[in-house]
């Protein structure tokens, strides 16, 4: 699994190779230049190896711009060339103090990336400095690269998927599929992009291909449990997670998306025994695994049993290594708001409160979070 996450809920979600939901925000205004009007309205697929303008800094005026590509190990990638200027007539300028540029930064396209970015048209690329084809851009485009290949087309769906664009990665994945059903990551990264854009069907389609062609390999059937689960198929659901858990053998990812999605699952159908039974297991065998705890946590929160919760959130402090104070300050702040809120004991809640800011490192989050509590 390429993302994990846990979700304290209140009702049910996957935990998967996830993607965090993109919120919805405004694009930058358009740009008025001289050579036309520059649209924010491209996703990142629609513009690789082309020099786009990302946004506008806050209160600066000045644009950053640079080049989208794929570096195939990598990932889709973001090369910031600098920033530029507009004036009034609208031309377009960069400033001494950016240019020539010495301190290239590159980002990564995450699943959260801001899809909107304004296509910079080939006659303003001079008063940018840039070629349109920079020098550097061949280094990710080697000479025997075949862009038709099934391998191809299964990295660049995997890439879109890790990148949020589950739904362009279909048509490469498709194609792929077709070519070469077994091929090496393809009825994976296929079923998990039918399961991101709601084709479940077809993803269990597909996955009870690959189960059958590969029976040993458990993430064909936590991807499959994953399609029942979106498809409140709870049975089959169960059924599949548990098949996976003993070919998970030593892989703790896996086994720790299992058990969560399994807890979550019964904790559903009101199982929580079952649930409980579980995690324990899980924990015998995987006693300093943090998420584990608060996995027990919520658990307990769905039962409305904040003593549990209190239990399982201390066990995760005590296994969380002294390098993550960050995280002990957050969880004993959660404790402390616990006592507040839910089992109106203020001395406790004063006593975690007061831990949590001693763990809290200064700026942090947590740090944040005890100001606003007052402490």
């Amino acid at each position: 699994m390429k993302y994990f996450f846990l979700i304290l809920f209140t009702g049910l979600a996957c935990v998967s190779r996830a993607q965090t939901p993109v919120p919805a925000q405004l694009p930058p205004a358009p740009i008025q230049t001289s050579y036309g009007v520059l649209q924010f309205d491209k996703h990142f697929y629609d513009v690789e190896n082309h020099w786009v303008v990302a946004t506008k800094i806050p209160n600066n005026g000045k644009y950053v711009f640079g080049m989208v590509y794929l570096d195939m190990q990598a990932g889709f990638s973001f090369r910031s060339e600098g920033t530029f200027n507009v004036d009034a007539q609208g031309h377009v300028y960069r400033d001494s103090v950016d240019y020539p540029k010495n301190n290239i930064m590159i980002a990564r396209i995450g699943a959260n990336a801001n899809p909107q970015l304004a296509a910079i048209p080939d006659a303003m690329l001079n008063d940018l400095h840039v070629k349109p084809v920079p020098d550097w851009l061949a280094a990710y485009h080697p000479a025997n690269q075949d862009r038709n290949s099934v391998a191809f087309k299964v990295a660049y769906g995997r890439h879109l998927n890790s990148s949020g664009a589950a739904a362009k990665a279909v048509t490469y994945l498709e194609e792929a599929y077709k070519t070469e059903p077994h091929a090496a990551g393809v009825e994976y990264e296929l079923a998990y992009a039918y399961n991101i854009i709601g084709q479940y069907d077809k993803a269990i389609e597909i996955l009870k291909a690959a189960k059958a062609n590969a029976p040993d390999n458990p993430v064909f059937y936590t991807e499959l449990a994953f399609a029942y689960m979106r498809k409140k198929d709870y049975a089959n659901s169960v059924e599949t997670f548990k098949a996976a858990l003993p070919l998970a053998k030593r892989d703790a990812v896996t086994k720790t998306t299992i058990t969560t999605n399994l807890s979550l699952i019964y904790c559903e159908l009101q199982q929580y025994d079952k649930a409980h039974a579980l995690i324990s297991d899980f924990i015998a065998d995987n006693p300093n695994n943090i998420t584990a705890y608060i996995l027990e946590a919520t658990v307990y929160t769905k039962e409305n049993d904040f003593d549990g919760v209190i239990k399982s959130y201390s066990k995760a402090i005590d296994v969380t290594p002294p390098q993550n104070m960050e995280n002990k300050a957050e969880l004993a702040l959660t404790v402390a708001v616990i006592y507040r809120d839910k089992k109106n004991d203020h001395d406790q809640f004063v006593s975690w409160a007061q831990k949590a800011r001693a763990w809290a490192p200064v700026n942090g989050r947590a740090a944040l979070s005890l100001k606003q509590l007052g402490f």
